[in-house]
């Protein structure tokens, strides 16, 4: 979307830094990922963006190309499910958690 672009860069630096510390923890036994959810309106989020029509509607569009609204607990369920033994051998990767 345009403007941005200091958002997305933040996040390509999130992704870049979760593989260089996987790299460099896997030594010691630990195991970085990162998560990266859809478009939740949480309760924090809830009041900034029902605040403006317009934030409301694009808000609304982003909820449509995850085929529906999500809940924050589902982000937990996935960072408990990455968190657990069963993806053990889950290291430097970025979960897209959108839908």
């Amino acid at each position: 979307m345009a403007g941005t672009g200091i958002y997305t860069a933040s996040k390509h630096a999130v992704a870049g830094l979760t593989k260089a510390a996987a790299l460099e923890a896997r030594q010691h036994g630990i195991r970085v990922n990162a998560l990266s959810p859809g478009f939740i309106l949480t309760k924090i989020a809830e009041p900034v963006v029902k605040s403006d029509p317009q934030v409301y509607e694009t808000w609304k569009t982003f909820e449509a190309r995850q085929g529906r609204q999500g809940k924050p607990e589902e982000i937990g369920d996935a960072v408990a499910l990455l968190s657990s033994t069963q993806m053990s051998l889950v290291n430097g990767h970025n979960l897209v958690v959108d839908g």
